[in-house]
C-alpha cells in the first residue's frame, strides 16, 4: 500500500511540474514567469520528495532527504525573492514602471550642463 501510496506522489509531482512547464510558456511578463516557476519548483520537489521518502520508509537515507527538503524549501523562496527584487529595482517593466532604463529613471533635474 505505501508503494502505491509513493508511486501516486511521484506521478502528481510530475504532472504538477508538467503543468507548471505550460505555464511558464503560458504567461507572458518576468514576474508572473518567476512567480510559477518558484510555486512549480516548490511543490513539485516537495510532492517527489515525499513520495521518495513513503517508498524509502524511515532509515538514514530518509533522514537525509528530509535535511535536503529543509534546506530547499527555506533557500528557493528566498533565491526566488532576490532575483525578482533584483530585477525590480534594475528596472525590469511590468509593475507598473513607466521607464525600463535605470540611467532615466535616476536623472537629477538640471544636472544636464546647467
Amino acid at each position: 500500500m505505501t508503494d502505491f501510496f509513493s508511486w501516486i506522489l511521484i506521478v502528481l509531482a510530475l504532472l504538477f511540474m508538467a503543468l507548471g512547464i505550460a505555464g511558464v510558456y503560458r504567461f507572458r511578463t518576468f514576474y508572473a514567469r518567476i512567480l510559477i516557476t518558484a510555486k512549480v519548483e516548490t511543490m513539485g520537489f516537495l510532492t517527489m520528495m515525499l513520495g521518495i521518502l513513503v517508498q524509502t520508509g524511515l532509515s538514514y537515507y530518509s533522514l537525509r532527504l528530509i535535511l535536503v527538503l529543509l534546506v530547499v524549501l527555506v533557500t528557493n523562496p528566498l533565491a526566488t525573492h532576490a532575483i525578482a527584487r533584483s530585477a525590480y529595482r534594475s528596472g525590469l517593466g511590468g509593475l507598473g514602471q513607466t521607464s525600463a532604463d535605470p540611467a532615466t529613471v535616476h536623472d537629477e533635474p538640471g544636472a544636464e550642463g546647467d
